[in-house]
């Protein structure tokens, strides 16, 4: 079970923990015993649902590492790019796993007798509706759940980038109709939810839109994707020289970010700090949350802490992670500004940062050691 979890790690942040415990004790009604077994449910059906991803994205030679998050689980991957049948297939499997989950708890629920244990009925029960439920819900065709990435790999094999676009567009318009219902039918939870859904899908096409004629050029495309097999093969120089020759023929654009972005990845691997973040830093605006992260990492390795601070400031509103609330305290403390410093330790510390102390024995916190509000972190 050890070298499993060594294949596909698990990190699971308190803000999950928190959230499941409140969902349990809302449902229960306050009773102790089904709290807990609510909590039970949804970490089993999370991860029953995430792994469905992780274990086919590694079939098809990805590596995965799944998080336990505030809205429930991320499967973050890494490796080459895959056709758009196999990114279909990962992202199906997700919730073929939770009907699957929800079908074994029916059936043996169907199997049991009656008068067995009420409390393991209950569980049976709730195993099966909840992840009936969350498969209907995550199916809607509304990024960021499963069914619009279904929905955008499907457009896209269909009508290629511009497919892209529409699925997005597609996506503002069933989330906001969804949340004006449920409003309107006092299913304020939901509401809010698809509301929040409705302004990233709208962030999306926002960025969508900056696709250009070079994006849709069919040269660009296979030179990028012969930058990958190099990467892939072993051939690392001959893809870093394609990924910089397609920055310098498109200069913007879809092509452009990805080019970008993979560059900087392997630059960053390579420790060569500087370049990626000149890279990556115009492009900040246009960066998902697990770029943001390691754009943080880089302006922090070359020493810009005022950028560390306001790129780990953005970052951590999309992925509240200890280590980029982490990476600003250290950025904060060699400033010598002490209040944001502890402040940044004591949300990484409620984001489930471990080994508090010998975190606070890094040199980079000499700056701000005598300060009353560090000392009282230690002590604390």
């Amino acid at each position: 079970m050890s070298r499993f979890f060594k294949i596909i790690p698990i990190k699971i942040h308190s803000i999950f923990w928190i959230l499941a415990f409140g969902i349990g004790y809302l449902n229960s009604g306050g009773d102790l015993a089904k709290t807990f077994v609510w909590a039970a449910i949804i970490l089993v059906s999370v991860l029953f649902h995430e792994f469905g991803h992780a274990l086919t994205a590694l079939a098809f030679g990805q590596k995965s590492t799944i998080e336990l998050v505030a809205l429930g689980g991320v499967t973050r991957r890494r490796g080459g790019s895959l056709s758009l049948w196999k990114e279909f297939l990962i992202v199906l499997n997700g919730p073929l796993c939770s009907l699957i989950l929800a079908y074994l708890a029916a059936f043996v629920f169907d199997m049991t007798s009656p008068k067995a244990n009420p409390l393991w009925m209950y569980t049976l029960d709730v195993t099966s509706k909840v992840n009936i439920f969350w498969t209907i819900l995550n199916l809607l065709p509304v990024q960021p759940l499963d069914g619009g990435h279904l929905l955008r790999i499907v457009f896209e094999a269909i009508f290629g980038l511009r497919g892209v676009k529409i699925a997005y567009f597609l996506s503002i318009l069933f989330s906001v109709t969804i949340a004006i219902l449920s409003f309107a039918g006092g299913e304020l939870f939901i509401g809010a939810f698809f509301l929040m859904f409705s302004f990233e899908s709208y962030r999306l096409w926002q960025a969508s839109l900056s696709v250009t004629s070079k994006d849709t050029d069919m040269g660009m495309q296979i030179m990028f994707k012969d930058a990958e097999k190099d990467m892939r093969s072993g051939n690392t120089q001959a893809g870093l020289d394609k990924l910089r020759e397609i920055r310098q023929q498109t200069q913007k654009g879809v092509i452009y970010l990805m080019a970008s972005q993979y560059l900087a990845e392997h630059l960053a691997d390579d420790g060569q700090y500087k370049e990626a973040y000149e890279i990556l830093n115009p492009l900040m605006g246009k960066l998902a949350p697990d770029k943001l992260r390691l754009l943080q990492q880089l302006a922090y390795k070359t020493g810009d802490m005022a950028s560390t601070i306001a790129v780990g400031s953005k970052a951590y509103q999309g992925s509240p992670t200890y280590d980029v609330a982490l990476t600003n305290a250290l950025a904060h403390a060699q400033l010598g500004e002490d209040r944001p410093a502890v402040g940044w330790l004591q949300r990484a510390l409620r984001d489930g940062m471990p080994n508090l102390r010998a975190i606070l024995s890094k040199k980079e916190f000499d700056g701000i050691r005598n300060s009353n509000l560090f000392k009282q972190l230690e002590q604390g």
